[in-house]
């Protein structure tokens, strides 16, 4: 799925796969460096589990994006990308950003759909999470 990820005046066009078996989003390592993707250390090291319960050699996370703005089509929002070495997409859509935006995918046609609505503040609890984790405090009304 084509996507834009803009940060400062900086706006990086690439390809997601979206993994609803994948509990939140990720992006490669290398692909951040080459695009001087600003990053934050996490607190501690988050390890990375395939369905099996074994830890993925390439899956320990230490550091997430600044926030990002995220677009797909007219979509847009702002979210973090935790860093892994992906072994073939730069960027992975996981189920928590599937939960968040519910979008309609179909898949015969091989297209997308988001409903014009308005998040709740409420639905944030991942943002702050995050932002939580470095000691960081934001409310950010985003609109879909």
């Amino acid at each position: 799925m084509q996507v834009s990820l803009c940060f400062g005046l900086t706006s990086i066009h690439s390809h997601a796969l979206l993994d609803f078996e994948a509990s939140t989003c990720f992006i490669d390592i290398l692909f951040v460096r080459a695009h001087n993707i600003l990053t934050i250390r996490t607190s501690q090291p988050i390890f990375v589990e395939a369905i099996d319960d074994w830890v993925l050699s390439w899956g320990v996370v230490t550091k997430v994006t600044i926030l990002l703005v995220l677009q797909v089509g007219p979509h847009h929002e702002v979210l973090t990308l935790y860093l892994i070495a992906t072994p073939r997409h730069m960027i992975v859509l996981g189920l928590s950003w599937l939960e968040t935006c519910n979008p309609i995918v179909d898949w015969y046609n091989r297209s997308i759909t988001f409903l014009v609505r308005l998040i709740p503040l409420g639905s944030l609890h991942s943002l702050d999470s995050v932002l939580a984790d470095f000691g960081l405090v934001a409310r950010l009304p985003i609109f879909s």
